[in-house]
């Protein structure tokens, strides 16, 4: 293996009683998650959890401090003390109803007061505060983990030991199914699910910002002769930034500046490539929408995964392309990839796009990444689409998610 301090290869030998520990500690985590999914499911009726430690003389002192601790299901103490908490930990959880409390003369008791101690990961460099009592990589419920996230997990590890050429491949993502795979890693780790929006929208922002950190892009307004459209311009402007908020701050950064200019009367929204100039007719929802555009013409690779999702679904099994439909209303030509909104699929002739940046190439699912951000980005669009999306085509809310929090126009 490369020890990942120096650099240097050693040899790692794995004997019996290490391969032994391997295989029970995996072993009682498998046992520890479908535990908890039993337990989740019975909460209302048995809503308590009482710590229960083998008591003999391997049994740790913390561990058998904390036996017989009774506390909500719910209580945070769980999050980092359900057991297995360490290695060849045999502890366990009973579940309890208020009747089983009363016939066995039991009560809730008080939170355990464990203090913490610092461990430093020798693969990453990372400090975590680890409770006492408990080992180093068992500090969390692993049934509170999704099986997908707890996967990556192991994954990230092996990748920060790995030689900087094999880390710097391995991170760089390039297909929908790359980033689908890391926004559903995403969405399972927030908690709150999509189909509560309400719940769902602030706990995505507040991950991102703390991930990946937010930052307006320098968008001025268009100028104008008439100061009644210089001061709506400024609103337009303002409207631009808002929405750039919404973002990954290294988007905004690489994307660069742009001009924003408010709608004439009956005019619609569009982004002008050539110009780098948004024109924005109402309120937020429309300066997302641009916004998006500014991003497909000016960051390498972002309308690429985009459109490759789009002729992914649009192309039939013998390897043609649906057929162009005329939306009834609107009018605009489209084809049909399962969208919750058909304007996604809006197909434009090539006279449309002619003159646009060469990441831009054509007409294929420029709309795809505009609307699919309003739904899951924009406070009253998310709130009345969100739900869809995640019952209707959960692989393209997976998708933006991916993107958000994955997406790294510098790795292109």
């Amino acid at each position: 293996m490369v020890d990942p301090r120096t650099g240097e290869k050693r040899i790692v030998r794995v004997g019996p009683r290490r391969l032994a520990t391997i295989f029970d500690t995996n072993l009682r985590m498998a046992h520890a998650r479908g535990r908890w999914e039993r337990i989740e499911a019975l909460k209302e009726e048995m809503p308590y959890l009482r710590y229960v430690a083998t008591l003999d003389a391997r049994t740790r002192p913390d561990h058998r401090r904390w036996h017989g601790t009774v506390l909500p299901v719910d209580d945070p103490w769980w999050r980092s003390h359900y057991p297995p908490n360490g290695w060849r930990c045999r502890c366990t959880v009973q579940q309890l109803s208020e009747r089983d409390l009363r016939r066995r003369g039991r009560e809730v008791t008080p939170r355990p007061r464990d203090g913490t101690r610092k461990w430093t990961n020798r693969r990453t460099g990372e400090i975590l505060d680890i409770p006492d009592g408990i080992d180093p990589g068992f500090e969390r419920n692993v049934g509170r983990t999704p099986p997908v996230a707890a996967a990556q997990g192991v994954l990230d590890g092996k990748i920060a030991a790995a030689p900087p050429a094999i880390r710097a491949a391995a991170r760089t993502l390039a297909t929908p199914d790359d980033y689908g795979v890391a926004g559903r890693i995403a969405r399972e780790s927030i908690a709150a699910a999509p189909s509560a929006p309400a719940r769902f929208r602030p706990l995505a922002l507040k991950r991102l910002r703390d991930s990946r950190g937010t930052g307006a892009a320098a968008a001025e307004p268009a100028p104008s002769d008439s100061p009644i459209q210089r001061e709506a311009n400024e609103r337009a402007a303002e409207l631009v930034r808002e929405a750039s908020r919404l973002f990954p701050r290294g988007w905004a950064e690489a994307a660069g500046p742009l001009a924003a200019r408010a709608a004439l009367l009956g005019e619609r929204g569009l982004y002008r490539v050539r110009e780098r100039l948004a024109v924005v007719p109402a309120g937020l929802d429309d300066a997302i929408h641009e916004y998006v555009h500014h991003l497909q013409a000016t960051l390498p690779g972002f309308q690429a995964v985009f459109r490759a999702e789009h002729v992914r679904r649009t192309t039939l099994p013998d390897g043609a392309r649906k057929p162009l439909k005329r939306d009834g209303d609107q009018g605009f030509r489209y084809r049909d990839g399962g969208y919750v909104d058909r304007y996604m699929g809006r197909h434009y002739d090539a006279s449309v796009v002619a003159g646009a940046a060469a990441r831009v190439p054509d007409g294929e699912g420029l709309e795809v990444a505009p609307r699919a951000f309003q739904i899951v980005l924009h406070p009253v669009r998310g709130r009345e689409r969100l739900a869809d999306m995640a019952r209707d085509d959960p692989r393209l809310l997976d998708l933006v998610l991916g993107m958000l929090f994955r997406f790294d126009p510098d790795g292109q």
